[in-house]
């Protein structure tokens, strides 16, 4: 353990998600749908820790979080990227608790953990050439709080806000989306002076803000930063090439666990969902296919003898169930989803090609879905539905279940929902 070192790190600053009034349910923000009711939400209150809540606060404690730092998550104010660092390493460190104010960046991790074990990153593996390591190693600044940083420059770029520091200084620029980039007004602040970037003295100093402007621009070329793009919502809804989700037809077998970025894409899109399983008389009840926890999600399962299907749009559930039991043995059940418009449509369920129950879902996720990713044959953390409880593994044999995706998913749609 002394000769350990440990890093630990956050990942951004404290974000705008929750509005004014923040929720209990992160995934209604995540979604762009209509945040809980002040009355539904201090009636959740108790709840807040347990695995029936996922809160972001409102934007009030975002601004204590993000304290002294300006602006929030997704900017590149201090707010947005300024963060904790933290090293452990006794055997190394001498002087423990202490503070280091160098610059330092993420990606300068990585080289500093590799000079200070004294290894060398190789250029190829197995034949292939490696990308190149963009950050520079601070393993001098770990062992002494006074030397230099060795950082020349350092860009950032989200959603269209940008900033660089360079030698203590920062241009930053805050871009308001659908708007043109070159009415962006950069400001200037010196960090090491001002940390919270109070005193913006881009008047007094024109010429370093171009400097540092022009400087920006050449880090953007050289990492690849352009074609700027300032839309958010719209590079959500579209999914980037995966050889492994563009396909139409997915089959997994019982106990498969599937994580979110190589699971079937059924947003705003029909599709279907074929088992063939046998029940035994006592033992044919448990989740066929389960996507998702209490808080969002939907599961396909049988209960009491009735085959039926849940969608949990965070928070808000629709559902179709048989009236009558299922047979024993041999059978092939199906759920279909046929899309009737933005963010709702028409469930069926089937037995042995015939339907036997149909319903109204909606709404439906839009954007994005819970990270639990898909399980085949149980669920894996709280129950997606209201009517069973934990894994609720499948008591049959469950031979086969396929995900068959459809085509009528159009261009990018921005749901109704999400205009309000």
């Amino acid at each position: 353990r002394d000769d350990t070192m440990v890093i630990l790190v956050s990942d951004n600053g404290a974000t705008r998600e929750g509005g004014s009034l923040g929720d209990v349910n992160w995934y209604r923000s995540a979604n762009v749908m209509p945040l809980g009711s002040i009355a539904e939400q201090i009636g959740q209150l108790d709840d807040v820790g347990g695995p029936n809540t996922a809160p972001v606060n409102a934007t009030g404690w975002s601004m204590v979080g993000n304290t002294p730092l300006k602006r929030y998550k997704g900017n590149t104010h201090g707010g947005g990227i300024r963060d904790p660092l933290i090293i452990s390493w006794p055997a190394r460190l001498v002087d423990h608790g202490g503070i280091r104010s160098q610059f330092c960046h993420i990606i300068d991790v990585l080289p500093t953990v590799v000079a200070l074990a004294g290894v060398e990153v190789p250029a190829t593996i197995n034949g292939i050439d490696q990308q190149p390591i963009e950050g520079v190693s601070l393993a001098k600044c770990v062992d002494s709080p006074t030397v230099a940083s060795p950082k020349g420059a350092q860009y950032f770029e989200m959603h269209g806000n940008r900033g660089i520091w360079r030698d203590g200084w920062k241009a930053v620029t805050f871009h308001v989306p659908n708007t043109p980039f070159d009415n962006d007004r950069w400001e200037l602040y010196h960090l090491d002076r001002d940390v919270g970037e109070c005193h913006d003295v881009a008047a007094e100093h024109p010429l370093l803000v171009a400097e540092l402007v022009d400087a920006w621009w050449q880090e953007a070329r050289k990492y690849s930063v352009l074609p700027l793009d300032d839309r958010i919502l719209e590079r959500f809804l579209v999914s980037p090439p995966n050889p492994i989700t563009d396909r139409r037809r997915f089959v997994y077998y019982a106990g498969a666990y599937v994580p979110t970025e190589a699971m079937p894409d059924v947003r705003n899109v029909s599709f279907e969902i074929r088992a063939r399983l046998d029940r035994a008389p006592g033992s044919g009840d448990g989740v066929i296919a389960a996507c998702g926890d209490r808080l969002m999600g939907y599961a396909f399962y049988i209960k009491d003898g009735h085959l039926r299907f849940h969608y949990n749009a965070a928070g808000s559930h629709s559902f179709v169930r048989s009236s009558t039991d299922l047979p024993h043995g041999n059978l092939s059940v199906s759920f279909g989803f046929e899309k009737t418009g933005p963010l709702r449509g028409t469930g069926r369920l089937f037995v042995g090609g015939d339907e036997i129950a149909a319903a109204t879902i909606g709404p439906t996720i839009g954007v994005t879905f819970a990270p639990l990713g898909l399980s085949i044959g149980m669920g894996r953390a709280s129950a997606v539905a209201n009517d069973y409880d934990g894994r609720f593994a499948f008591q049959g044999k469950l031979h086969e279940v396929v995900f068959v995706v459809g085509d009528d998913r159009g261009a990018t749609e921005i749901p109704t929902y999400m205009n309000d």
